[in-house]
């Protein structure tokens, strides 16, 4: 199921992004999520126990990073397109589609990395507490995919 995101370090009019039109043809990237704590990331690890937050709209979410390393030609500071998934335990996971929607978020280099978040990740709201389910990330611009599924549960 789809989630829905934020992000509030920069104005939406900066950044503008829509899936690429052949992300099947495009190269990809590898990708991690998870969270930073005193300025260094750490990668969530299969079966990670994920806090649930209640935002100030009242929706719960949770609040990961992303990072990819930094690729030939990756500039400062990019916008690329963005989604989230929760699947179902063992389930598939979703390719990139040219027709699917995404939301467009800024990537800054750090340390030789592009880095977003925290994004804020709206659950659906019947997703489980305390049992694995699938948290998966696509990022994709006009040059490349990304793409990382991983076990998580939610607190």
């Amino acid at each position: 199921m789809p989630l829905l995101m934020t992000a509030c370090e920069r104005e939406a009019e900066e950044c503008i992004a829509s899936p690429p039109d052949d992300p099947a043809a495009l190269p990809t990237r590898t990708l991690e999520i998870g969270d930073v704590e005193l300025g260094k990331f750490k990668a969530w690890q299969p079966g990670e126990q994920v806090e649930v937050e209640l935002g100030s709209q009242g929706f719960e979410m949770i609040t990961p990073y992303v990072e990819l390393p930094t690729g030939a030609g990756d500039p400062d500071s990019a916008c690329w397109c963005l989604q989230t998934y929760t699947l179902e335990a063992g389930a598939p996971p979703l390719e990139a589609s040219a027709n699917d929607y995404c939301q467009a978020f800024v990537f800054e280099s750090v340390k030789g990395r592009m880095r977003v978040g925290p994004i804020f990740a709206l659950l659906e709201g019947d997703e489980p507490r305390g049992e694995p389910i699938q948290f998966q990330v696509l990022v994709s611009s006009s040059t490349f995919t990304a793409s990382k599924v991983i076990e998580i549960v939610l607190e």
